[in-house]
């Protein structure tokens, strides 16, 4: 009498091993690698691994400022025009956004443009920036216009465009303080306690990112404490001798610089992580689970029924085809979130001192 029961994966003698017993061999390594590399690209700013970069990028960015401020408003005028390039360079490349030259033209005319009228008309706080802003809105509709026939993702176009000039518009704020009564210590506060914060965050998400606050990304909870509390410190340290920051004032504006800042970095891993592009293959087309090479290159990853079961090529029909720099990625994503903290610090002081 024959046991028809199957204990284990069958094989032919003739033939050697089953196909599933090869296909579970060969399809789990490659699967592993293809969602690691796929992490690698869409994680590039979130992962345990991209915490130290982004926190060396921080360090520099924010020496630099201090050191302009140190030197005097013209000096720090350049610092701040430096770290505008860099940003309209990195944020334009580095997510690989559609209507890529008349992007770097907008980004580059505003941060001339903020710079001018700043440094002309310094006395009337933000105020000058809010006529740039207006002259940039049509124009960058134009910029879509201009197109051709071949535009897509103009939504996608003009948002990435409007938080670039956004970033470059808020960080010139820096300036605006620094001809202020006690500039040179409270914009050396500033950079400082938002430096201070966003490095001690990403040091301590990258040993220990606990308490996430969400699953796909390695920022924690922990870090974002220690950071308050180092830009806390800072602030004591920098802003105790001026008698408007008396009284727990220098450690509140210090702390709560760092908490927004922070809080800013986290939502750029975020929107790192959970954005609907994809790397570019080899072929020509978006690859669910694409990689990224060493160098930064996208490369591909093999694909078949067997290796990626059940993905085809409508499993993601809300994605789309991403071929920016992947190096340049952090660099965005730190530059963007001191900027983007920037009117923070302006108000608080402001704010605190009066």
């Amino acid at each position: 009498m024959t046991d028809s029961r199957v204990t284990g994966p069958t094989a032919d003698p003739t033939t050697g091993p089953s196909t599933d017993a090869t296909a579970e061999a060969t399809a789990g390594p490659t699967v592993g690698r293809a969602v690691d590399a796929a992490g690698s690209v869409s994680g590039s700013v979130s992962g345990r691994a991209a915490q130290v970069p982004l926190a060396t990028i921080t360090l520099l960015a924010g020496v630099a400022l201090a050191g302009g401020s140190y030197l005097g408003p013209a000096a720090l005028v350049v610092a701040v025009a430096v770290l505008q390039g860099l940003l309209v360079i990195s944020w334009v490349l580095g997510t690989g956004l559609p209507g890529r030259i008349g992007a770097l033209v907008l980004g580059a005319l505003a941060a001339g443009g903020c710079d001018t009228v700043i440094v002309r008309w310094h006395d009337h706080g933000y105020e000058p920036v809010l006529g740039v802003l207006g002259v940039a809105l049509p124009l960058m509709f134009i910029h879509q216009l201009t197109r051709g026939v071949v535009r897509t993702r103009v939504v996608e176009s003009l948002a990435d465009i409007t938080l670039l000039l956004l970033a470059v518009t808020a960080v010139s704020g820096l300036m605006l303080l620094r001809y202020q009564a006690n500039g040179d210590k409270t914009t050396l506060a500033v950079i400082a306690a938002m430096t201070a914060g966003l490095v001690v965050a990403h040091l301590v998400d990258a040993a220990f990112p606990a308490l996430r606050f969400d699953p796909a990304i390695d920022r924690g909870l922990p870090a974002v404490v220690l950071g308050v509390l180092a830009g806390g410190g800072v602030g004591v340290l920098v802003l105790r001798d001026i008698i408007d920051f008396a009284g727990g004032r220098a450690a509140f504006a210090g702390a709560a610089l760092a908490a927004v800042a922070c809080l800013i970095s986290i939502g750029a891993s975020f929107a790192g992580m959970h954005s609907t592009l994809l790397p570019k293959t080899a072929g020509g087309a978006a690859h669910p689970l694409g990689g990224a090479g060493s160098e930064g290159v996208v490369v591909a990853v093999t694909r078949s029924a067997d290796v990626v079961e059940g993905i085809g090529e409508d499993a993601l029909p809300d994605s789309r085809v991403w071929t920016g720099v992947l190096r340049l990625r952090p660099v965005a994503a730190a530059l963007i979130t001191l900027a983007l903290s920037t009117p923070a610090g302006y108000v608080l002081i402001n704010a605190l001192g009066s």
